[in-house]
């Protein structure tokens, strides 16, 4: 029996809109463009970055126990080079142009959200390269966001795709190589969960933009393209039950998750690990050494066999199906069996190789 249902049951509270620009203009006074071998995007402001006590490879920052409001210095350019004018700002709603959880939002938007920006909400000052005040601007930080911005993991679900991981990269699930925060990206379709939406208030930030609850978009009619030119809004259903495998309420670090599938009787593998060259592996080489001490193996996934390895593995914890499959087949041998099924059967299915080898081994005795 499978750990987590596969019915998806709409919650009668109605589902959440996630909120963003169509097209952010807008970028931080000192933000820099980095591509790295995960292959996304980091665009960080090391100024705003730095205030967050931001990690520097997956860009995860506890601003939970922030007190004073940060404030945001954008470039007075535009991202295409282009001067920044009171007209490119009267449609700049929200946006992350820091590339951190420090959002800019127009007054404009903030003031119609009102007591919505609840007491999680920081709200500080938007300023020029030179310290001049943006008064059509200001900061918000969430001391509690749904998501942020990068590799990290966050508190929105996926629903989980049982035929996910066919090929290297069309999912992802590891850890932070200097932080241990987990990232994962495991489904098809973001959802929020009934139980812990209690907890969300009205408003919450998610990465570049805002998640907002179905009352607050239709009191401001943030659908209006003729009110609200230059927003983006999706909706994000609210579903009844996990359709995913991680625990309630969502793990946020590897040691998390891990303890999880520990009291389920499960022992995860090393994790595929997200680094960054000239950044510190500190959390990766403290949790190798824990690992060794407990006997267990303390190198992660590398080449395309071990990733595909790593995913059967914890599709076995996840899928009764392959979990008979691999009943019985330790790491070495799970490793061989993929290497053979990608030689002579590429094609098919990854948990079809594990059955194909072991019936073609059967036959040869």
């Amino acid at each position: 029996m499978s750990r987590f249902s596969d019915q998806a049951v709409e919650s009668s509270l109605g589902p959440w809109f996630f909120v963003m620009l169509a097209d952010m203009p807008l970028v931080g006074s000192r933000t820099v463009f980095e591509y790295d071998a995960a292959a996304w995007v980091s665009r960080t402001d090391p100024d705003v970055a730095e205030a967050l006590a931001t990690c520097p490879v997956c860009n995860d920052a506890d601003t939970s126990s922030l007190t004073d409001a940060v404030t945001a210095f954008i470039d007075d350019r535009t991202i295409n080079d282009k001067k920044i004018t009171k007209r490119t700002l009267s449609s700049c709603w929200v946006g992350n142009p820091h590339g951190v959880p420090a959002l800019v939002m127009h007054r404009t938007l903030a003031g119609a959200l009102g007591a919505d920006l609840d007491d999680r909400w920081l709200l500080g000052e938007v300023r020029d390269p030179d310290g001049g005040l943006i008064d059509d601007l200001i900061s918000a930080v969430d001391r509690e966001p749904l998501s942020q911005y990068g590799a990290a993991s966050s508190r929105t679900r996926c629903r989980y795709r049982s035929n996910w991981a066919k090929s290297i990269g069309s999912v992802s699930v590891g850890a932070c190589a200097h932080c241990g925060r987990l990232s994962e990206n495991i489904g098809y379709e973001t959802y929020l969960l009934e139980s812990e939406v209690a907890d969300y208030g009205t408003v919450r930030a998610a990465g570049c933009g805002l998640y907002v609850a179905k009352s607050i978009v239709d009191r401001l009619e943030l659908y209006t393209p003729a009110v609200w030119p230059n927003l983006r809004i999706s909706r994000v259903p609210v579903y009844t039950q996990v359709l995913d495998p991680f625990a309630v309420p969502k793990p946020m670090r590897w040691e998390d998750f891990e303890r999880h599938e520990a009291s389920m009787g499960n022992t995860l593998p090393f994790p595929m690990i997200h680094g960054k060259k000239g950044v510190k592996p500190v959390w990766e080489k403290r949790y190798a050494a824990d690992r060794e001490a407990r006997g267990l193996d303390t190198t992660p996934p590398r080449t395309d066999e071990e990733r595909i390895a790593f995913y059967l593995r914890l599709r076995s914890f996840w899928e009764p199906a392959v979990g008979e499959q691999l009943a019985g087949v330790d790491d070495k041998e799970l490793l061989r069996l993929v290497r053979h099924g990608r030689k002579h059967s590429r094609d098919a299915p990854m948990e079809s190789w594990i059955g194909i080898e072991r019936t073609a081994s059967r036959r040869r005795k």
